[in-house]
């Protein structure tokens, strides 16, 4: 038995009220690296292996979660 570091990522969903001169300026805001990110939802079932980072740390690794991934119809 042993203890294993899988990557994972998931989607989340909120809502933020910022004030701007124009819409464009707002979503600008809300997606720059200065905006906090907003209290927010899990968005059901939307948990998954980040395959690209397994791949970057441990290509051995990413092969092996990439068959079970397969053998029982995740990714």
């Amino acid at each position: 038995m042993g203890i294993y570091r899988v990557p994972l990522v998931w989607q989340m969903y909120g809502h933020m009220d910022v004030e701007a001169k124009s819409l464009h300026e707002a979503i600008e805001y809300a997606l720059g690296p200065e905006c906090p990110l907003p209290e927010g939802s899990y968005v059901d079932d939307s948990i998954m292996v980040d395959t690209i980072a397994m791949e970057c740390h441990d290509e051995a690794r990413s092969k092996e979660i990439q068959a079970y991934l397969k053998k029982n119809g995740g990714e």
